[in-house]
């Protein structure tokens, strides 16, 4: 059976001892390639204007998703959202949306239908060293 069978309606959650592990070597990782970039001077060559753009907006986008998800938690409305991240009230809606729209089709985002059956398997053993589990 291929793995596209395999994983049709698994049930996707997260085993959150194993995602702090994951996290904290993440957050490692990215510490130390910052560093790498701040001290090294051809390490700063390799990037042009553009990726280094991307790489800011790109982690810029996923702390502003992270702090709404954690001040929702807190109980916080939209607007008091809106003015401890500096994030725009529609801005903060729609990491809300995204947050909750997803999880009826979590397979389909995190399984593309144009993935072969050795990409999912990459895939999937790297959502394992996340704490996901199925």
């Amino acid at each position: 059976m291929s793995i596209k069978k395999q994983i049709e309606n698994i049930e996707l959650g997260v085993e959150w001892k194993a995602a702090q592990k994951a996290t904290h070597r993440l957050q490692r990782m990215l510490a130390d390639e910052i560093a790498h970039l701040i001290e090294d001077n051809k390490c700063q060559n390799a990037y042009s204007l553009f990726a280094w753009v991307r790489l800011c907006r790109a982690i810029s986008t996923l702390t502003s998703g992270m702090a709404c998800m954690r001040l929702t938690r807190e109980g916080r409305n939209n607007a008091e959202i809106a003015v401890a991240t500096g994030l725009r009230n529609n801005s903060v809606a729609a990491y809300k949306a995204w947050n909750t729209t997803y999880t009826r089709d979590a397979e389909k985002m995190l399984f593309p239908w144009y993935w072969d059956d050795e990409r999912l398997n990459r895939e999937l053993e790297f959502l394992r060293t996340m704490g996901v589990t199925f």
